[in-house]
């Protein structure tokens, strides 16, 4: 009897201790998933602006750079450099010391807001700018903002994330972005002036 009851003793340890082996083994592989993937699809980051042609009056929406965090925070992004060419760097690294930093900020905005100066009246000739947050594909927040007037976890990500351009690429190659990105900012388009071309220019 003393013997059966140790048994069962020996293999309730055993059972308890692969137990708590699954459990701290799926707890830490959701720890390092959670912390290796941001809580949204993408992120980007857009500088651009609409300038008016003088020979015709019509609007023209110009891209002077952009910046795109995916899920597992892999990081694109280009500003304009000269004759087309877009100086354009996809291999910047992350640490991991600043993922969760990120996947918390972005977490804190649920909602379109704005960062803008609060002078109802002044004069702006600098470039307008826009983090878009997509949380899937039915759902995304815009966020207008003026570098200068942002609150700091929002200038961390736009001074960290913006940034660190190092190779080059026609600007052909962003064409379909730029196109979106004009649909979703149209928006800020100077009225009753209509969107007819799309450039890019030096900043």
């Amino acid at each position: 009897m003393i013997k059966l009851i140790k048994t069962q003793t020996r293999k309730n340890i055993i059972i308890n201790i692969i137990m708590i082996s699954i459990f701290l083994s799926y707890y830490s592989c959701k720890k390092q998933e959670n912390s290796n993937s941001l809580p949204i699809n993408k992120l980007y980051i857009v500088e651009y602006n609409y300038i008016i042609n003088s020979d015709n009056d019509k609007t023209i929406f110009l891209v002077y750079g952009f910046s795109e965090l995916d899920k597992y925070f892999k990081l694109k992004n280009a500003i304009y450099g000269n004759n087309g060419i877009y100086y354009y760097n996809s291999e910047i690294h992350i640490p991991d010391s600043l993922k969760n930093k990120i996947s918390r900020i972005l977490l804190n905005y649920r909602t379109d807001t704005f960062f803008v100066s609060p002078k109802k009246y002044r004069i702006y000739d600098g470039n307008y700018y826009r983090f878009f947050i997509q949380k899937n594909d039915k759902e995304e927040i815009s966020i207008k903002f003026e570098p200068e007037f942002l609150p700091n976890d929002l200038l961390f990500l736009y001074k960290y994330l913006y940034g660190n351009r190092k190779d080059s690429l026609s600007k052909y190659n962003f064409d379909e972005l730029f196109k979106e990105f004009e649909k979703k900012l149209q928006s800020d388009m100077p009225l009753p002036l209509i969107v007819k071309d799309t450039l890019f220019i030096k900043k």
